[in-house]
């Protein structure tokens, strides 16, 4: 079993010369004969081994047993060993998720910070071909994609699997050569578990009763699904540039290229954009249709949740793909004083002056010239509310505020953060855009009012959408 697993290694690149790997130990079977298989290969790979545990809370006494003897053959043995312990059971509640899918995220969660820390490099964990047989068909009763049909990975992320290339029996035939003592976790004959039910019911029945060789069948599979989901994920980031564009916290995908693609590729950009986002856990399929069901109905404004605080929306023919607890909340209402320095809570600010003359060719979206005595005598500074309307500099006619910001193709969150100079919901001035045209100066006009909008880096500069 030792070359097998020193062969599979080498082909996979699986450990590094002089790597610490950390050797993620239970005290069963599997883990026991994976640290005693890594420690013997040692002087191959000119690496150094660790041994890491996790005590889960589940079991009560028989898992703080298990930590014990994981603990004292390290002790003996001279292996460096790393522990850490949580309450799964109460995870699982406040996560809303299941105690396997709780003890899995919260076990992964401590082996990341291990190699974040450098106490070691990669994580070796001791799944093994009939493991990855149980996944895969987890994978196909649940109506996975392909992408779930590739089964367990020989590396992701921080975590290795040496053994895949071996299956069970071999590991226990290995345990029993070498004499090795192991513990006998007991919930694994707990059919309420979904995966022994798998391992210790349904894969027996197929064996028997419709393949013998079940568990090759399903790796076979499982290899075939891993090469034609690398080819169409190669695709993907390949066209992702033609599309897609990062922008800080946020990825831009232009609808109407974006839809020109293959169903898969599709798919697969989208969980692109969201790893570009550092988002990759719990992105599943239904979450990836709903985006891409809303890219197909293309309706600016509209947006959907996804998992990991992102959300994906719509605007003017870009699919955005941002975190959605980042966005700012910019509203605010103050009353205006034309004789003081008028801030915003972000530092921008109006002061106001008289002008001799009106510059009818200013350029400049954040100056407008007023007529003082169309002013009321107090109004307001403030973002929009439900019902504002403007009449915008030579139109001649009054529309929703929400239209005309709409008709300029501003998004959702430049629409909110545009401040107002407000007369109840008339618009006096979209700071940035246009005034209303009730205020502008004409030949009647007697006073003339310039105000400037003084940015501190909040309000993107947008010069070609200013009027007036």
């Amino acid at each position: 079993m030792e070359e097998r697993v020193r062969d599979f290694i080498t082909e996979n690149g699986l450990i590094g010369l002089g790597q610490t790997v950390g050797v993620a130990v239970s005290g069963g079977p599997d883990s026991m004969a994976l640290l005693a298989c890594l420690r013997s290969l040692v002087p191959f790979f000119s690496c150094s081994v660790a041994c890491v545990h996790f005590e889960h809370g589940i079991r009560g006494q028989e898992s703080l047993d298990d930590a014990d003897f994981v603990s004292r053959f390290c002790e003996e043995q001279g292996i460096p060993f790393y522990m850490s312990a949580a309450d799964v059971p109460a995870l699982a509640r406040e996560w809303g998720m299941s105690e396997e899918t709780a003890a899995k995220r919260a076990r992964e969660a401590y082996f990341n910070t291990l190699v974040e820390n450098e106490d070691v490099d990669v994580i070796a964990t001791g799944h093994h071909s009939d493991d990855n047989a149980e996944s895969v068909l987890m994978h196909i009763l649940r109506g996975s994609g392909i992408d779930g049909l590739k089964g367990i990975a020989a590396r992701n992320g921080n975590f290795i699997r040496p053994l895949l290339c071996v299956s069970r029996e071999d590991v226990m035939e290995y345990v029993r050569d070498k004499g090795l003592h192991y513990m006998q976790d007991k919930t694994n004959d707990n059919a309420e578990y979904t995966r022994n039910f798998v391992r210790n019911t349904l894969l027996p029945q197929i064996r028997e009763r419709i393949n013998p060789d079940v568990s090759g069948a399903l790796n076979r599979l499982s290899a075939i699904a891993q090469e034609d989901s690398s080819f169409i994920l190669g695709e993907a980031e390949r066209v992702f540039p033609e599309c897609a564009k990062q922008k800080g916290d946020r990825v831009e995908i232009e609808i109407g290229h974006f839809l020109g693609f293959s169903p898969a590729v599709e798919y697969r950009i989208i969980r692109l954009a969201c790893a570009k986002l550092f988002v990759t856990q719990d992105i599943e399929k239904a979450h990836v249709g709903a985006v891409i069901r809303l890219a197909q109905k293309n309706r600016t404004g509209t947006r959907v949740n996804l998992s990991g605080g992102l959300c994906a929306e719509v605007e003017y023919g870009t699919l955005v793909i941002c975190f959605a607890a980042r966005r700012v909340n910019h509203s605010f209402c103050i009353v205006f004083d034309i004789e003081a320095k008028n801030e915003t809570p972000f530092g921008d600010y109006i002061v106001c002056e008289r002008a001799e003359a009106c510059d009818f060719n200013n350029k400049d979206p954040y100056t407008a010239y007023v007529d003082r005595d169309k002013l009321p005598a107090h109004f307001m500074f403030r973002t929009r509310y439900t019902g504002d309307r403007i009449t915008p500099l030579g139109s001649g006619g009054s529309k929703k505020l929400k239209d005309y910001f709409i008709d300029k193709k501003l998004t959702r969150e430049e629409r909110e953060r545009t401040p107002l100079l407000a007369d109840g919901n008339r618009i006096i001035w979209a700071v940035g855009h246009v005034i209303g045209d009730d205020y502008k100066v004409d030949g009647t006009t007697k006073r003339i009012l310039r105000m400037n909008y003084i940015r501190c880096g909040n309000i993107k500069e947008e010069t070609d959408r200013g009027e007036g």
